[in-house]
C-alpha cells in the first residue's frame, strides 16, 4: 500500500509540473486595441510676472536672498543632501549632480553621513 501511495504522489507531481509547463507555453491573449483618443491643442501658459525670481514651468518661487544672487550673476552655491553617501545609489547620484552643476555652472556638491 506504501508504495501505491508514492506512485499515486510522483503521478500527481508530474501532471502538476506538465500542466504548469503546458499553460505556460500557450498562446497569450491580447486585448483589443483601442481607438485613440483626441485632445485639444494646450493653450499657452500664462506669462510669470515676476521673470528672475519664478519659474514658469513650475510655478516654484525663489527666495528673495537666491533671486537676489541670481540677478546680479554670482555663482549659485548648491548642496545636495543624501541620507547615506556610502550606499550602493550615491556614486550614480554624485555623478548627476556633479554632471548638472558643470551644464549650469553652479557650485554643487553631494553631502550627507556616511553609514
Amino acid at each position: 500500500m506504501q508504495r501505491n501511495s508514492k506512485f499515486v504522489l510522483h503521478l500527481l507531481a508530474i501532471l502538476v509540473a506538465a500542466s504548469l509547463l503546458l499553460t505556460s507555453c500557450a498562446t497569450p491573449t491580447t486585448p483589443a486595441p483601442q481607438e485613440p483618443v483626441t485632445t485639444e491643442a494646450p493653450t499657452a501658459a500664462p506669462q510669470a510676472t515676476e521673470a528672475p525670481t519664478e519659474a514658469p514651468q513650475t510655478g516654484f518661487t525663489l527666495s528673495p536672498a537666491i533671486a537676489e544672487r541670481v540677478a546680479s550673476g554670482a555663482q549659485l552655491v548648491i548642496r545636495v543632501s543624501y541620507h547615506d553617501v556610502s550606499n550602493e545609489f550615491a556614486p550614480q547620484i554624485k555623478a548627476g549632480v556633479e554632471k548638472a552643476a558643470a551644464e549650469l555652472g553652479v557650485d554643487a556638491i553631494m553631502v550627507g553621513p556616511v553609514g
